[in-house]
């Protein structure tokens, strides 16, 4: 981090130059996706930076998943899942929606969200696309630009009636997503990531059924809102 800050070097080159004094040097996968965004920030520390903002939420979101309740206690837990929560309102970026479409449960029509929830991104990379995100060298990985079009997979960010069905004391990681007025299963969640039929990491995955769910065109209105960039 030093000789990228000290020659505005890449984390490529850096490590490049680093490993002609000393071969055997091998980051480990973390400190390799912080040089990566050190990298992005231009080579300085930003807490406002986007990136920035979406590594403090993965942070967050890893020791959510590996806290061990019996070694420290339900109460650290449950600070956790407030940071947790608070976590989803950053604003990683914006979406601009013409037309206004609500989805409703097939089985009892109710209200579950709009166009302006849906979680939007690029097509992933093969089966090493996970990898991608870190910047890591592997075989066979490709960078599309195109925006995923999956008919079969429809994620959405974090929704506030969705919310409740995981911030519960059971603290659950991965499960269905029930219809918040029916109680019938409409789709999955995993806090830890689900795959898109593209083979995008979607993290956090809040992934509903298309046949659980359908879809009325209401407005033709411009609106803006906040989402998490993929």
């Amino acid at each position: 981090m030093w000789l990228m800050r000290r020659y505005k070097l890449s984390a490529s080159d850096a490590l490049k130059r680093l490993r002609s004094a000393r071969p055997i040097v091998q980051p480990n996968l973390s400190f390799a996706a912080q040089l990566y965004l050190f990298e992005q920030m231009n080579h300085r520390f930003d807490q406002n930076h986007d990136l920035y903002k979406e590594f403090q939420f993965e942070c967050t979101l890893s020791k959510y998943i590996d806290h061990n309740t019996d070694m420290h206690g339900i109460e650290s837990k449950n600070n956790l899942r407030r940071e947790f929560r608070q976590a989803f309102t950053l604003p990683y970026g914006h979406a601009t929606c013409q037309r206004t479409e609500n989805y409703f449960c097939k089985q009892c029509q109710a209200d579950l969200f709009t166009n302006a929830d849906i979680s939007r991104h690029k097509q992933g990379a093969g089966q090493h696309d996970w990898f991608k995100k870190y910047a890591i060298d592997q075989p066979n990985v490709t960078s599309s630009n195109d925006d995923c079009e999956s008919e079969k997979d429809l994620f959405t960010n974090q929704l506030e009636w969705l919310m409740s069905q995981i911030d519960t004391p059971d603290n659950l990681h991965s499960g269905p997503i029930k219809c918040p007025s029916c109680s019938i299963v409409i789709g999955k969640f995993a806090l830890n990531g689900l795959k898109c039929s593209c083979n995008k990491w979607i993290v956090p995955g809040f992934r509903f059924d298309r046949d659980q769910i359908q879809q009325k065109t209401v407005a033709d209105v411009k609106i803006e809102t906040k989402t998490i960039l993929s």
